[in-house]
């Protein structure tokens, strides 16, 4: 694998980050990349040390340039949560087993979007796609709202970036072999083709055998809560432990069923969420204001 030169890891006026250790920035990319001028930042959930995250580096290195900035520890089920608005984001060097230096964001996976973004851009390096996995773990459904993979894509499209989200069934453990191969075929055509603006793509890899591709549209399954423990704390406090399933309903034709009969399932996602048919309902309400209060 051949690496980029060292650049300093620049600062940004006007952001609340706090930079830790040397900040050296060494991009890198395999010697033989397709397409050695376009440039993907990767970040997760699961955190920077996960094996998912580093398989998808290796793969997607073929294909582009790839820099790193992921959350330092698992951020599993944080959705696209902004955590440290006013304390400022933490970011220090991770060395990466094969010697590679990485960005270690003390955050969430929206908030090391958003400094991966910012810090690059500041020197003038711009990024041609994001992209956020391998989760542990399926996103298909409404599942997609509580993830962390999914909505640290979401969030490059606040920046105007085109994404895609990654993840696997618990089923294949660690081995992300299956997940990364597909990404790299994905990722290509989506450098190549283009995205909308503001769609992402979110995927899903089933377990072995899989049937095929899904382009298909997300719904069918969300996360429950069966029960709780409860417990109590070295304060008195009451705690409630959820005890969450995967809950999957009879609706046919979505991402999560695709995902259960064993396709990966390609599904768009927007970033605008309004309902198009709902304003002309509420155009016909009377929502007239004259300044004072009934």
């Amino acid at each position: 694998m051949m690496m980029g030169k060292q650049r300093a890891l620049p600062r940004r006026s006007g952001w609340l980050f706090v930079v830790v250790g040397a900040g050296l920035f060494l991009s890198a990319c395999a010697s033989l990349a397709d397409t050695p001028a376009c440039r993907i930042l990767l970040t997760n959930d699961d955190g920077i040390a996960a094996p998912g995250i580093k398989a998808l580096y290796l793969s997607l290195g073929e294909v582009c340039d790839v820099a790193v900035y992921a959350p330092a520890e698992n951020q599993s089920g944080s959705s696209h949560s902004i955590k440290n608005m006013f304390s400022g984001i933490t970011v220090s060097d991770f060395a990466a087993p094969d010697g590679v230096t990485e960005f270690a964001v003390h955050g969430t996976p929206a908030e090391a979007v958003i400094v991966g973004l910012a810090l690059e851009t500041s020197e003038g390096r711009s990024f041609d796609l994001v992209v956020s996995g391998v989760n542990y773990g399926n996103n298909a459904g409404l599942t997609n709202l509580y993830s962390g993979t999914v909505n640290a894509a979401m969030e490059a499209l606040i920046h105007g970036v085109p994404a895609v989200a990654f993840s696997q069934s618990q089923a294949y453990e660690e081995d992300y072999t299956t997940s990364s191969t597909f990404a790299k075929k994905l990722v290509r055509q989506v450098i190549t083709q283009g995205l909308p603006d503001g769609v992402m793509l979110n995927v899903n890899i089933p377990a072995p055998p899989i049937g095929g591709v899904a382009v298909v549209k997300t719904s069918g399954s969300t996360y429950d809560v069966d029960d709780f423990t409860l417990e109590q704390n070295d304060k008195g406090g009451r705690v409630f432990k959820p005890k969450f399933k995967f809950a999957t309903s009879s609706e046919k034709g979505g991402d999560a069923d695709a995902f259960l009969k064993g396709k990966i399932t390609v599904s768009p996602l927007l970033l605008d969420r309004t309902a198009g048919a709902a304003l002309d309902v509420l155009e016909d309400w009377d929502l007239t204001w004259d300044g004072g209060l009934e």
